[in-house]
């Protein structure tokens, strides 16, 4: 993927050279920094911390993750300190699957706050995909993925929308499943 900033008004387009490929940039609550999603060769997905011109580029180091697990940040925290993210196992190791919190400043504190009861599996990616915090940061909205029916459950999986509290607690499905584009992360 490739990071492109431009100005308010359209101009001084620039893209960000970047030594991984990345994508889901989100700028910081202060406009000062970008979160982006890093593929680095080898190595599971995580998240980075970049300035709008590509310098004081650093990958956070999760420590509390496992190393074959990625993890993909998608919001700040109204006050820049925390980060909501997606932590996710390909390898079949699913039970840590859900959506969490963690330190914008260092990567630490990880704090798991879903459990999907529709892991991925196969072809399935499923999960729950973090979504943005509230405007106050008392609640985040994310989108639960269940499988479809029969043989092939990817190709039928469907979405649904959810809030919940920004501690964990008081989980609330706010659309029915089949609104929200499941494949496309789709959370409008």
């Amino acid at each position: 993927g490739h990071i492109v900033v431009v100005n308010r008004d359209g101009t001084h387009e620039r893209e960000l050279s970047l030594p991984f490929a990345a994508d889901n940039a989100t700028w910081s609550p202060d406009g000062t920094r970008l979160l982006v999603s890093v593929f680095r060769p080898g190595a599971s997905v995580r998240p980075a911390i970049v300035s709008p011109d590509g310098s004081g580029f650093h990958v956070l180091k999760v420590p509390a993750a496992r190393e074959n697990t990625d993890i993909a940040c998608k919001a700040w925290s109204p006050d820049g300190t925390r980060m909501l993210c997606q932590l996710i196992n390909f390898f079949g190791h699913n039970e840590r699957d859900g959506v969490y919190v963690l330190r914008a400043a260092d990567g630490g504190g990880l704090k798991r706050l879903t459990v999907n009861p529709f892991p991925p599996s196969g072809n399935f990616g499923g999960g729950d995909i973090p979504g943005d915090y509230s405007p106050d940061g008392a609640r985040f909205v994310f989108m639960r993925v269940k499988p479809g029916p029969g043989p092939a459950p990817d190709v039928d999986q469907t979405g649904a929308l959810f809030v919940e509290n920004a501690d964990g607690t008081g989980m609330h499905q706010i659309t029915r499943y089949g609104l929200a584009n499941s494949h496309d992360n789709g959370l409008a």
